[in-house]
């Protein structure tokens, strides 16, 4: 991210960016902010306040998740970037995702447990 925001909108933690490897060209952006995430807290002139997030990214064949504050997963449409649907985990802070070795599920750690979840 070159720059942050001049007018931050509520909850607003940054922005999901789809580029194009052989075009070189950004597909399609997405503002992570409380109209997904229903988090009013977010960053605020590149510092976190003090429940900020970090977010964490898993691209699979057709979506794009991305963890969201308050222990949210945001699945994306890979071609236009449109918001599939919305889980919430057991946990309040997810500190990682990845796949799970049969690569249909993927694993979530959260400050609550290790979750296994089925990637539709």
């Amino acid at each position: 991210m070159d720059e942050y925001p001049e007018c931050y909108t509520p909850g607003w933690v940054g922005e999901l960016i789809a580029l194009s490897t052989t075009h070189q060209e950004e597909l399609w952006r997405v503002t992570i902010d409380a109209s997904l995430t229903g988090w009013e807290q977010g960053v605020v002139e590149g510092n976190y306040e003090p429940y900020g997030y970090g977010a964490k990214v898993l691209v699979g064949e057709t979506e794009v998740v991305c963890t969201a504050p308050g222990g949210q997963l945001l699945f994306f449409d890979m071609e236009n970037g449109t918001l599939k649907r919305k889980m919430k985990v057991n946990g309040n802070y997810i500190y990682a995702i990845g796949w799970h070795r049969d690569g249909d599920k993927i694993r979530v750690a959260t400050d609550q447990e290790l979750q296994v979840i089925e990637w539709k």
